[in-house]
């Protein structure tokens, strides 16, 4: 084979791999088609600036812990120079090298408690970070439902619109016959008018609703063509609690009650530390090197020292950072009070709105039978040539078929929001 030809072909499976990496690279910038509620909360979260924010926080105390962890670790610093001088009126080299070891070994627990109120807020954080998550899950299926709705209000008005246009160009006939008057043309086109705004609102809603489902999704130049509608039936079977078990329950497994609770036994802890600021520090401290001027240093080559320090006066340091502290801890046990009574009130809200739900789901249903029956009744007249309104029977099956979707998407919220809640 030519070295031409053994180029061309190398060249021709360099593009054709580049092909597929494009490819690929590109499907993953698409959406799913159709996209399911399953498909939407299967996309990472990363990019949501709530879970960003949540994890960065996260990082923070983790950062904090890790600072706070090297105080009383083993320490290694080397100190040297090659260094030139003049000293009683001649000049002379004075260099030196040392490697110096540190290792704090007590400080009456001071900073283990501060290291413990640093582990302590990081579990805080990591939990606030997951409750993060769930708020981004439930904004993607407030979304997702939202997109569904605007399509099943556009349908509403569409359905509206073909009927007003038919009987709008009857009515012109019946003019012209004489049958109706200018006035009677006029209140046709009006309503006409109306119901042709709405549906142009109501289509400018489907754009909108797509444009934020695919921006919360991280994908704001790709929006969602087709949504299919999830399924619920899980969610029908579902028994629901008492409220006071309920509340009981979700004042033991809230993830942010708890995330508060980690918070205030942050603040003990370092109100702990604060109080033993001024207690004395105990240290082991290790030196070795050279020096080019060790003899007349009066020093050796090594030396090992047990050092102890302790602040005589520190002008009110102390007290400030006591002080401190002890405002931390009230603004978080108020914070966790205050997030306790909200915690209450919401299960108690959420449980109720769920048990309207029984009641608002038999008027929907009853709505959804009747217009079906209704509808059934004007296809039957229309085959025999009667008068019927099967266009009225049309956009009511159409409302019902919204007004379920509704109860639908309520439905998902309502328990998505009292398990998130519940901690579950």
């Amino acid at each position: 084979m030519s070295q031409t030809w053994k180029q061309s072909v190398w060249l021709l499976g360099l593009v054709a791999i580049s092909q597929v990496a494009w490819s690929a690279a590109n499907a993953q910038q698409r959406l799913p088609e159709p996209l399911t509620l399953e498909a939407a909360l299967a996309i990472a979260a990363e990019q949501d600036p709530r879970v960003m924010l949540a994890q960065a926080k996260s990082q923070q105390a983790s950062a904090q812990l890790a600072a706070l962890s090297s105080l009383d670790s083993f320490k290694m610093q080397f100190n040297g120079g090659v260094v030139r001088r003049e000293f009683n009126g001649h000049e002379e080299d004075f260099n030196n090298a040392y490697v110096t070891l540190q290792k704090q070994l007590y400080d009456f627990n001071r900073t283990a408690l501060s290291q413990s109120a640093a582990q302590t807020k990081y579990q805080a954080e990591q939990a606030l970070e997951r409750l993060a998550l769930s708020d981004y899950r439930h904004s993607v299926i407030k979304a997702f439902y939202a997109v569904l709705l605007a399509d099943a209000a556009y349908a509403v008005e569409n359905e509206q619109l073909a009927i007003e246009y038919v009987a709008l160009d009857n009515a012109k006939e019946e003019l012209a016959v004489g049958k109706l008057s200018e006035l009677d043309i006029a209140a046709l086109e009006e309503h006409y008018q109306r119901t042709l705004v709405r549906r142009a609102l109501a289509e400018s809603q489907q754009r909108n609703t797509r444009a934020a489902l695919a921006e919360l999704l991280g994908f704001p130049n790709k929006l969602p063509e087709t949504l299919v509608p999830p399924k619920q039936s899980e969610l029908v079977k579902r028994k629901l609690d008492d409220p006071k078990s309920l509340q009981a329950k979700a004042l033991d497994n809230n993830p942010e009650l708890k995330a508060a609770q980690l918070m205030i036994e942050a603040a003990e802890l370092s109100l702990q530390s604060a109080e033993k600021l001024n207690m004395p520090r105990v240290d082991a401290i290790g030196r070795a090197g050279w020096h080019s001027h060790v003899d007349t240093l009066y020093e050796g080559r090594w030396r090992a020292d047990l050092a102890i320090s302790m602040p005589i006066f520190d002008g009110g340091l102390k007290d400030a950072e006591v002080d401190k502290a002890k405002a931390e801890l009230n603004k978080q046990r108020a914070l966790r009070l205050a997030l306790e009574r909200q915690t209450r009130q919401a299960v108690l809200e959420t449980a109720l709105a769920i048990e309207r739900l029984n009641v608002r789901e038999a008027q929907v249903k009853v709505a959804g039978d009747f217009a079906e029956r209704y509808l059934d009744k004007s296809r039957t007249e229309y085959q025999f040539e009667r008068k019927t309104d099967l266009g009225d029977s049309l956009v009511r099956v159409t409302r019902a078929e919204f007004e379920a979707l509704q109860l639908q998407r309520d439905r998902a919220l309502l328990w998505d929001s009292l398990a998130k809640l519940l901690g579950e």
